[in-house]
């Protein structure tokens, strides 16, 4: 894993409509890689559905052209997938497999092992971009929780 103050965090609402994901995807390339130019190298996401996926690609689409930065997945329990369509898993599993490091902080579901990889997140980072719409969400608290640490947050839903 990376130094904290060399990594980002990536937390954002898991359903993204159709009609953003160009623009945001977008986004996230250009803040991804003004983050990489400041010397950032890696980039922790929790690996949900949505704006994870997103940011995930992003970053392995950069890594690329910019080998020195890394994805690294902290998935909150083992079966995460499981039950997902199949669609949707199987782009995890490619995730999964092309992340420079995968991390499984749980074993099995438990009522707070979301909460829980949210604040992982957080805590191994010095900065985060973020998809937040509904601030009473996970995504919310985590952002919440980002401020109240002092991480800096790029919120690129006002963006759009």
């Amino acid at each position: 894993m990376e130094p904290r103050e060399k990594t980002c965090c990536f937390t954002g609402h898991r359903i993204l409509p159709q009609s953003i994901r160009q623009p945001l995807s977008a986004l996230l390339e250009r803040e991804v890689g003004r983050l990489a130019d400041a010397g950032c190298t890696g980039f922790l996401t929790g690996g949900a559905l949505g704006f994870d996926t997103l940011a995930a690609l992003t970053v392995l689409r950069l890594r690329e052209t910019r080998p020195g930065i890394r994805l690294i997945v902290a998935a909150p329990y083992a079966a995460q997938a499981e039950g997902w369509r199949e669609k949707d898993a199987a782009l995890y599993e490619q995730i999964r497999s092309r992340a420079d490091e995968f991390l499984c902080l749980s074993l099995s579901f438990t009522k707070d092992c979301l909460q829980n990889r949210n604040r992982f997140l957080v805590d191994r980072s010095s900065a985060c971009i973020a998809f937040l719409r509904r601030r009473r969400s996970g995504t919310g608290s985590t952002v919440a929780y980002a401020l109240q640490e002092g991480i800096p947050v790029v919120n690129l839903a006002e963006r759009l």
